[in-house]
């Protein structure tokens, strides 16, 4: 898995796997200036899917602000249309918090998550 941005304390990773063609984000979601990190979140997805005819998302977040939540939400919009798209929603099996925020997300935006426990 080669890493794309690393994580630190206000952002998540965001790593690629071509092998698995997948893209995934992990680690805490509360920066400062969300509009940043979201940006460079969709020029990877959109240079990945550039790529690959089948792409899997997978979202393992620790906590994720407000603000966040408000850019999590424009980017799963912006990516509702794609086809061959899968998404996986990680959470910790007692995290009800972030289970249901995925739970959200998936009927607000109309997408098919995939829940897996950590």
């Amino acid at each position: 898995m080669k890493t794309i941005l690393e994580p630190t304390q206000k952002t998540p990773g965001i790593y690629i796997d071509e092998s698995s063609c997948q893209l995934s984000i992990a680690g805490r979601l509360i920066p400062e200036n969300p509009e940043v990190f979201f940006k460079e979140l969709h020029t990877q997805y959109a240079s990945f899917f550039d790529k690959f005819t089948e792409i899997s998302i997978k979202f393992d977040l620790e906590y994720f602000n407000t603000g966040a939540a408000r850019y999590l939400y424009k980017f799963f919009t912006s990516i509702k249309d794609a086809s061959n798209l899968s998404i996986t929603w990680v959470y910790e099996t007692d995290d009800e918090d972030i289970f249901e925020s995925g739970k959200e997300f998936e009927n607000l935006t109309g997408l098919k998550f995939d829940f897996e426990t950590k």
